[in-house]
């Protein structure tokens, strides 16, 4: 790969997003409250990585996704490649879409996510059920789902006022970047 213009770019855009991708993960991993009752944090790299792989997919790369998620789980002692998996799939998924998400209102996109995020759970839950350990209480998943999804929009719009990322103009008429 030719490090021109572009592709400096691209790189410097994947380490922004590499950078607040660690930080997504710290301020989850971070104990906010140690009682038995604290509401779980929102998946904040599902929500990071969901908004960038919608407006940046190139930014996006399988293994960036992957590494990030690989780290969320061991620094968060989450099972081992069940929240990496749902992660990965997810991201794929929203890329996959994103000309048609595009193209429609945010509530649309902030529903696609959420049904993305809630996915992923049931991903997760399925696969810890079937490997006989022991699965959150769907209570919890769906707390922690809700919390996702109403997280989501407030990063939104972290990104767009803050790092002015939004959708570009070749987004909304289906061209490819």
């Amino acid at each position: 790969m030719e490090l021109d213009r572009e592709n400096l770019f691209l790189v410097l855009r994947m380490v922004f997003l590499a950078l607040l991708g660690f930080l997504a993960i710290f301020i989850e991993a971070a104990p906010v409250s140690l009682s038995a009752t604290a509401l779980p944090s929102p998946d904040l790299l599902l929500c990071v990585m969901a908004y960038w792989a919608l407006r940046r997919p190139r930014s996006t790369p399988v293994l960036l996704v992957f590494g990030l998620g690989l780290c969320r789980d061991l620094l968060t002692d989450a099972p081992l490649g069940a929240g990496t998996l749902s992660l990965v799939l997810m991201v794929e998924l929203l890329k996959e879409y994103r000309w048609w998400i595009s193209s429609r209102p945010f509530i649309v996109e902030w529903l696609c996510v959420a049904a993305a995020a809630l996915g992923g759970l049931m991903l997760q839950w399925l696969l810890l059920t079937i490997t006989l350990g022991q699965p959150p209480y769907l209570g919890q998943l769906a707390t922690l789902a809700l919390l996702t999804v109403i997280a989501y929009p407030v990063l939104g719009l972290i990104f767009l006022w803050v790092f002015r990322i939004g959708w570009r103009p070749s987004d909304r008429k289906g061209q490819t970047i």
